[in-house]
């Protein structure tokens, strides 16, 4: 008598024969694929190898040239070791451009003896000093003798960046900058044919390549030419020489600017640093070798910029929050209006160029083209750069009879 298997046996032995015939199927795949991984890994690992010996079969000096211009890129540095920017340069940078800044040894060094012409006696104002700016209920509407309203506007933005000159660092550097833009209109540098322009690019050219770019807050031009520049400084302290690092690129970037379309030149320029409340003129003269130099890589000779105040400090310079220093920096701005105005009468060549730099920002203090901090009580202030050059790039004629002219009376308030 037959005996049948129990009943579902056959068609779960079916169901697991069938089963084992797929895992079968699968398992050369599953292996082929870990063969295959094993493979790439292998291969990355060979790619490696031989990149490092191919890297071991240069030549060192090959490998150290790399190692260089990488070095470079990643410092965002000039093909000839120098920032690309003139808000990096330090004081090893200015070395390298082989400029030299030093104290002048007399006021009329820096300043031309220019004429003085059409003062703004309104603002020298016996009674407004620091003291008073300084005291916490001062207001310009107390001061019912002044009339103009210009100028109780100019007092009013003193007093912003004296009362919050022991503030954190930057918080006057917005003041300064208004102080600064007012004070060049108040000297006449927005009057016809001077006019105020902001951010003029202007580059230092090596090899006829623009190697190092300088973006000046404001700019002014005597119709078309460049005449003054005012920039906001971003090194501010004793490894920028309190902002004159900058101010060196701005005056060499303005002057390289200008001889863009024509052959090297002899050229004087000037610049301004405003750091807070404190102005510091600069004159600085720039052979003809110079620039010709520049022409082939980094040049051999030298420039010397000369500063007035002779010092070089954060509260070294004219204090337009004192009378007698607002009286200084006012005179010492209109003679060199004048001299740039009168450069142009006697019928100079109208592609000579002049520049000024005016900066403000922070780092131990901020700074526009003139110096403005108190290293003892550390005032926290502004700096502005003003580089000018004047339109014949030749030295200033002698002083004239009318230089020697009284400067103006100090008002009283």
């Amino acid at each position: 008598m037959l005996r049948m298997p129990p009943k579902g046996t056959g068609r779960k032995t079916t169901t697991r024969k069938r089963k084992n015939e797929i895992e079968s199927e699968s398992s050369p795949k599953t292996t082929s694929q870990k063969r295959s991984k094993s493979e790439v890994e292998s291969e990355s690992s060979s790619t490696s190898v031989r990149r490092s010996e191919r890297i071991a079969a240069q030549p060192k000096r090959d490998r150290q040239d790399s190692d260089l211009a990488r070095i470079i890129q990643e410092l965002n540095l000039t093909s000839y070791g120098l920032p690309s920017s003139a808000s990096g340069f330090k004081n090893k940078d200015i070395d390298t451009m082989k400029v030299i800044f030093q104290g002048a040894s007399a006021e009329n060094v820096v300043i031309p003896d220019a004429e003085i012409k059409n003062f703004p006696d309104e603002y020298l104002l016996a009674d407004i000093n620091r003291t008073l700016l300084r005291k916490p209920n001062f207001t310009v509407d107390d001061l019912g003798k002044i009339k103009n309203g210009d100028v109780l506007t100019f007092i009013d933005k003193l007093h912003d960046i004296t009362e919050n000159s022991t503030q954190l660092i930057g918080t006057s550097e917005t003041h300064t900058d208004s102080l600064v833009d007012d004070l060049l209109r108040v000297v006449g540098f927005n009057t016809w044919p001077l006019k105020i322009k902001n951010h003029e690019p202007c580059s230092i050219y090596i090899a006829d390549v623009p190697v190092v770019s300088s973006d000046a807050e404001f700019v002014i031009k005597k119709r078309e030419i460049f005449v003054l520049v005012v920039e906001h400084l971003k090194n501010v302290g004793h490894a920028t020489g309190y902002g004159e690092t900058q101010i060196a690129v701005e005056i060499l970037a303005c002057g390289s600017t200008n001889i863009r379309t024509s052959a090297p030149k002899d050229q004087t320029l000037w610049a301004i640093r405003v750091i807070s409340t404190y102005v510091t003129i600069y004159k600085a003269t720039i052979p003809a070798l110079y620039w010709k130099e520049l022409q082939d890589g980094l040049p051999k000779t030298e420039v010397k910029i000369e500063r007035w105040p002779a010092e070089n400090g954060l509260m070294t310079g004219y204090d337009l929050a004192e009378p007698d220093g607002r009286q200084n920096a006012l005179t010492a701005l209109i003679r060199l209006r004048e001299s740039l105005l009168s450069q142009g009468q006697q019928g100079q060549s109208s592609t000579s160029h002049t520049a000024v730099a005016s900066q403000g920002q922070q780092g131990q203090s901020s700074i526009s083209h003139t110096t403005v901090a108190s290293q003892g009580q550390q005032e926290q202030s502004s700096t502005s750069h003003i580089a000018i050059m004047p339109q014949d790039q030749q030295e200033l004629s002698e002083p004239s009879e009318q230089s020697s002219k009284k400067k103006g009376k100090l008002r009283e308030v």
